[in-house]
Order: C-alpha cells, then sequence, then structure tokens
C-alpha cells in the first residue's frame, strides 16, 4: 500500500511539473513579446524602466507597415470568407451522404492542415506560377483559402454531429423543402461552428507566414512576413508591437468564440 501510494504521488507531481514547465514555455515568451512592446527600454529589461505606446504608433506611422498590414487584411477577410462558404458546404455534404469513400473524401479535405504547409504551398507556387497568378492578390487568397477551409470544415463538422436529425426530418415532413429547412434549421443550431470557423480562419490566414512568403513573391508582404525578414536581421519594439497585436487578436477570437457558444446555449436551451 505504501509503495503503491508513493508510486502515485511521484506521478501525480511528475505531471504537475510536466504541466508547469508546458505552461512556462507558452506563456513566458508571450510575456517577453508584450513587455518589450511596452517598454521604453531599446531591449528586453525587467521591470521595464517605464511604460509607453510609442512602438504602436511607429507601426501606423510607417509607410511600410501599414501596407503590409493592408495586405493582411484583406487576404484574411477574403480566404476566411470564402473558408467558410466552402467549409460549411463540404461539412453538410459529407455529412448527409453515406458513400464508402466517405472518409477517404473527409482526408482529402482535411489533407491541407495535416501536411507541413510549405510541402504543398510549395507545389501550389509552381501551379500558380504557370498560370501567372504568383504575386498577386489572387493567388494568396486561393492559398488562404485551401489552408483555412479545412479549419472551417472542422467547426462546422462538430457542430453538425449535435444537431437532432428528427428536427430536420419534422421540417422535411411538414412541407418544408430542402433549402428552407436548411436555412431556418440548419444554419442556426451550427452558427456557433461557423462563427468559430471563420474566427479561426481569419486568425490563421492573418499569421501564416511561409504560405505568404512562397506566393506572394516580391510585390505583396503581409504583415508576417515583413515582421519575419525584420526579424532574421534583428527584433526590436516594433516587432514586438505587431506580435502584441498579434496575441490580443488571438485572445479576442478566443473571447468571441466563447461568447457565441454561451449566447447560441442560452437562445436554443442547450448546455
Amino acid at each position: 500500500m505504501i509503495a503503491r501510494g508513493t508510486l502515485g504521488h511521484v506521478r501525480y507531481y511528475s505531471f504537475r511539473a510536466f504541466l508547469n514547465l508546458v505552461l512556462f514555455l507558452l506563456v513566458v515568451p508571450l510575456l517577453l513579446v508584450v513587455m518589450l512592446s511596452v517598454s521604453s527600454a531599446p531591449g528586453i529589461e525587467f521591470p521595464p524602466p517605464q511604460l509607453t505606446l510609442t512602438h504602436f504608433g511607429q507601426i501606423l506611422e510607417s509607410p511600410e507597415w501599414r501596407a503590409s498590414l493592408g495586405i493582411s487584411l484583406i487576404i484574411a477577410s477574403a480566404s476566411a470568407l470564402l473558408a467558410t462558404i466552402l467549409g460549411t458546404l463540404a461539412a453538410v455534404g459529407l455529412a448527409r451522404i453515406r458513400l464508402p469513400g466517405r472518409k477517404l473524401l473527409v482526408a482529402v479535405v482535411i489533407a491541407p492542415i495535416v501536411i507541413p504547409t510549405v510541402i504543398w504551398a510549395l507545389g501550389l507556387r509552381l501551379i500558380l506560377e504557370q498560370l501567372g497568378l504568383l504575386g498577386g492578390f489572387t493567388g494568396l487568397i486561393l492559398g488562404h483559402t485551401v489552408l483555412t477551409a479545412p479549419l472551417v470544415f472542422i467547426t462546422v463538422s462538430l457542430s453538425l454531429r449535435s444537431l437532432p436529425p428528427r428536427l430536420l426530418y419534422a421540417a422535411l415532413s411538414l412541407g418544408a423543402d430542402a433549402v428552407d429547412a436548411f436555412r431556418t434549421i440548419t444554419v442556426p443550431l451550427i452558427m456557433p461552428g461557423i462563427v468559430a470557423g471563420v474566427m479561426i480562419a481569419f486568425v490563421t490566414s492573418f499569421g501564416e507566414v511561409a504560405l505568404s512568403f512562397l506566393l506572394g513573391g516580391n510585390a505583396l508582404h503581409t504583415l508576417p512576413v515583413s515582421m519575419f525578414a525584420g526579424a532574421r536581421v534583428n527584433i526590436d519594439a516594433s516587432q514586438a508591437a505587431i506580435g502584441t497585436v498579434f496575441i490580443l487578436v488571438a485572445l479576442l477570437v478566443t473571447i468571441g468564440v466563447a461568447a457565441v457558444r454561451r449566447w447560441h446555449d442560452r437562445l436554443w436551451g442547450t448546455q
């Protein structure tokens, strides 16, 4: 009994130590970025000699950073919209069919997030180069849509799993056609998955580096690409300020997804 109890304590504290280490490696780098972005010191000093938002103003005053920010917003917004449409339709379609090759189709749909981005981005670059779309908005939006559509597919598919089939059957039995049943029953019930998908797709596209670097060419530099290029030479406070913006956007998306889910549960009386 004593040996088992001792072994249990060792496992418990070992697991806690591992979790604390993971938490440390996840949180501390983010805190360092935030600290550098609001510090008046040129480098990392703790505690910061003085807090300032000057570095965020420098981003807005720089034509290069403003141009990169605008490019990122356009590409992320357009690709998130297209990914939401394609991912939702794919999730609904594959949820309804019962074909022998359904699992293979699902694997094909989610392949872009399983295969390393740089591998298929390289192949996509060769295709876009032959089509004359390399280095343009069309090619970048297409590439980001391919990357983010599987994320929407996953979130919507999870929402569809919790959708009671009897509601759709009841609507069809009462005379509603498939389009009306989808619009009035399916879409409202899977809305949390759709909203979560579009938010995650936007953040993923906004922060993507490898794909944007390979498909953007020399003409279009997104914000992450410009940040990465500068960080290769030297990490300064302006880059840290951009990193802090990314962190805040990710936090807002997380809070937004949770809020939409909570609102949906209250509206429909689910837990």
